[in-house]
């Protein structure tokens, strides 16, 4: 292999390497919802070039919220995300909703945009 070949193949390696994110998880909000499950109200910064996002994510009591889990309830790229639960969920939102999970199990969820 010649040494121009190999200085390719090692500028594809790094231009690789650095377009890699990593996301960052952070919880701004867990509560247990039943004896199996809980809910989860994080944000999820995802590097520059697709910035913060606030998302709302159910998954069984006995795990943990890693970085590689995206909300599978709700997504939202506004400043404010919040839910109140009584025999439904009710999601207050800001921006627009990229994920919009109309139930879970028993529960109907609705969506409130704020103004």
């Amino acid at each position: 292999m010649n040494y121009c070949m190999k200085g390719v193949m090692i500028f594809s390696c790094i231009i690789l390497f650095a377009s890699c994110q990593v996301c960052v998880n952070e919880i701004k909000k867990s509560e247990k919802l039943d004896k199996n499950n809980k809910i989860i109200l994080f944000s999820r910064a995802a590097g520059a070039t697709t910035g913060t996002s606030l998302q709302i994510s159910i998954i069984r009591s006995e795990k943990t919220l890693s970085n590689s889990m995206k909300g599978n309830i709700c997504i939202t790229n506004g400043d404010y995300l919040n839910y109140q639960i009584d025999d439904y969920f009710i999601t207050t939102y800001t921006g627009e909703l990229f994920l919009r999970r109309e139930g879970f199990q028993n529960y109907t969820i609705e969506y409130v945009q704020k103004k």
